[in-house]
């Protein structure tokens, strides 16, 4: 798309919302309650999960690079106490290893 937009002298300035991992048991269907504790997902497997997240925010910047800065990130879904999104849930050891990696990466 940006390719698109920016051949017509369009520049967006890109933002991902909410975002976060989804289980897919064929790498198709999307399983929207099956976050990263899902077995359709990363299983619980904090140590992926958190290797993924800091590949995109590195693609991210990567990308960043070549286009004038333009996209300016996401928003990670971690919430899931008592509403049903459990599996998305980032308890206080998951965030503090996510803003301790972050927080190397960008100091």
């Amino acid at each position: 798309m940006d390719r698109v937009f920016t051949a017509s002298g369009v520049h967006v300035k890109w933002y991902g919302g909410e975002s976060g991992a989804v289980g897919s048991p064929d790498g198709y269907t999307l399983l929207g309650n099956d976050g990263w504790k899902s077995k359709e997902c990363y299983r619980g497997n904090w140590a992926r999960y958190l290797a993924d997240i800091l590949w995109a925010d590195e693609w991210i910047a990567e990308w960043n690079k070549l286009h004038e800065d333009r996209y300016a990130g996401f928003v990670l879904y971690t919430i899931g106490v008592g509403l049903g999104w459990d599996n998305f849930q980032l308890g206080s050891t998951e965030t503090a290893a996510l803003l301790q990696a972050l927080g190397t990466r960008y100091a």
